[in-house]
């Protein structure tokens, strides 16, 4: 195992992480979506909506956005106060084409 992992640097890997994701499907073009990762040792989260569109049978179009909840200021002693709260929002926008 890696430093990185032992340490649970790893965003996928974390330690004490809990994680859950709703999907639901407007039509059968366009589906909903909404992860949450709760830190369980501060009271940090990371939210993400996102929205999927069936552009055709062989490509989707998705868009969402990353948002850290918690703390957003150093503590005094320069340590990080949480685990997302620094963390900046991100938007995102994929798009997929199989062949």
């Amino acid at each position: 195992m890696s430093l990185a992992f032992q340490r649970g640097e790893l965003q996928v890997l974390g330690r004490d992480e809990i994680a859950s994701r709703v999907q639901y499907q407007l039509h059968s073009l366009w589906s909903l979506s909404f992860v949450w990762v709760l830190n369980l040792h501060n009271p940090s989260s990371l939210l993400s909506p996102s929205v999927v569109y069936s552009a055709s049978d062989e490509s989707t179009v998705m868009g969402g956005v990353f948002v850290g909840v918690s703390d957003d200021e150093l503590t005094p002693s320069g340590s990080l106060p949480s685990k997302y709260g620094l963390a900046a929002t991100t938007v995102y926008f994929l798009v997929s084409v199989f062949f």
